[in-house]
């Protein structure tokens, strides 16, 4: 696909009442750039954000990294921690490339091999930040698409500079012309697609799958230039390698944007999902968000195929996990209350809902999700999502996570 002009491409558990959230909310406002983030920080994830607010700002989103060099070695294999020092340095030098040196993390999203690797993970990174500037943190267990690597990670972020780019803009991993570590969604309207899945083996789902999301993009009257950063779930993760390079021929000769691997555990090899930036649209629509079924697919009352958002502010939270030790019912609707809780200090609801990401590890508490989503969702108007079967959530005892981006109305 040709490349247009327009874009630039460089090759280089958590449930506070309303009066403590309110309480623990920090404002941090950049003088440079009027640019306003503010943060509610969390009673669970010590270190971390509860939740993240930022104006209508271009947004840095990272690929995935792991604990190797640029000459392919292993970093400090088997010690987890000294991985994590490591992921985090790669990710924020990304960062930085991409957005400059007062850029800052809004949110970030740690894969670990093990509980273990997943707990040694949260501790080197809480100590990145202070509490006042802490990102949110969402985070899920299984293998990795790096099998020498115990800890990888991504990142969502916010240049602060007053100038922001009006087109996608791209930074390559080092020593790659092809791999994109950081993709800018510039500020205005943004595609959050559902992941979407095909059948077949894990290349020709792949293709598949990469065609199907074109052709929903194609409904929007978008394409594949528009694509920001995508998010794969995936089995099984010895074969990440195969995906890559799919991913690199499909949106070759152009810069391939940043690529997330989560193992999943499921009878369908992959399915991915997108954001996009949406630089063609237009609408005169009442709500920050609009809701969109492509004419070939069924709706659905507890997710939304596309959710496409003007502008608007956002939340970014953390994994909201259900209630450890009770029964599956319960577990989800701990998780919801977590929800409703993070979103009354900045008067969202469950009408303004963008993106969900539900990880799961017990078949029993997954179908629960299935069976009381529609108690929580407008069935007109529920957040785009994907839902994954994974090994782990990252907290011992834990079954059910939901990381939510959301609006305020």
């Amino acid at each position: 696909m040709s490349r247009p002009a327009s874009l630039e491409f460089h090759s280089s558990l958590m449930i506070p009442s309303v009066c403590l959230a309110l309480s623990l909310l920090c404002a941090r406002a950049v003088e440079a750039g009027d640019v306003e983030l503010k943060r509610i920080a969390s009673r669970t994830l010590s270190g971390f954000s509860e939740a993240v607010l930022i104006e209508s700002r271009p947004l840095i989103h990272t690929g995935q990294f792991f604990a190797r060099d640029t000459r392919g070695h292993a970093v400090a294999k088997g010690d987890a921690s000294r991985q994590m020092e490591w992921v985090a340095d790669q990710m924020l030098g990304a960062v930085r490339q991409a957005g400059g040196e007062d850029a800052t993390v809004v949110r970030v999203h740690l894969v670990a091999a093990n509980l273990d690797a997943c707990r040694h993970g949260m501790r080197v990174l809480a100590r990145r930040w202070s509490p006042g500037a802490a990102p949110a943190l969402s985070m899920a267990v299984g293998a990795l698409a790096d099998p020498d690597s115990l800890v990888g990670l991504d990142a969502i972020a916010v240049p602060l500079a007053k100038a922001g780019p009006s087109a996608r803009q791209f930074r390559a991993v080092e020593g790659a012309t092809s791999v994109a570590s950081a993709a800018m969604l510039p500020s205005g309207p943004a595609v959050f697609v559902a992941g979407q899945a095909e059948p077949g083996s894990l290349e020709v789902a792949t293709r598949k799958t990469l065609a199907s999301l074109e052709r929903t993009l194609g409904h929007l009257g978008l394409g594949r230039t528009d694509v920001v950063q995508l998010k794969a779930f995936m089995s099984p993760m010895n074969q990440a390698e195969a995906v890559r390079r799919l991913v690199r021929e499909y949106f070759h000769p152009q810069l391939a944007p940043p690529l997330v691997l989560v193992e999943w555990l499921s009878n369908l090899p992959i399915e991915i999902e997108i954001v996009a930036s949406a630089p063609k649209q237009s609408s005169t629509a009442q709500s920050p968000v609009e809701f969109i079924t492509p004419p070939w697919m069924s709706a659905s009352p507890v997710f939304s195929r596309v959710a496409v958002v003007h502008g608007a502010r956002r939340i970014y939270t953390s994994s909201l996990v259900g209630e450890s030790g009770v029964e599956a019912g319960r577990q989800v609707e701990s998780m919801f209350d977590s929800l409703r809780h993070v979103l009354e200090p900045w008067r969202s609801d469950f009408q303004h809902l963008i993106k969900a990401t539900y990880f799961v590890s017990l078949p029993e508490v997954s179908a629960k999700l299935n069976e009381l989503r529609p108690r929580y969702y407008d069935p007109r108007r529920p957040p785009s999502a994907s839902k994954a079967m994974v090994p782990g959530i990252g907290l011992p005892g834990a079954s059910i996570s939901m990381d939510m981006i959301a609006v305020v109305p």
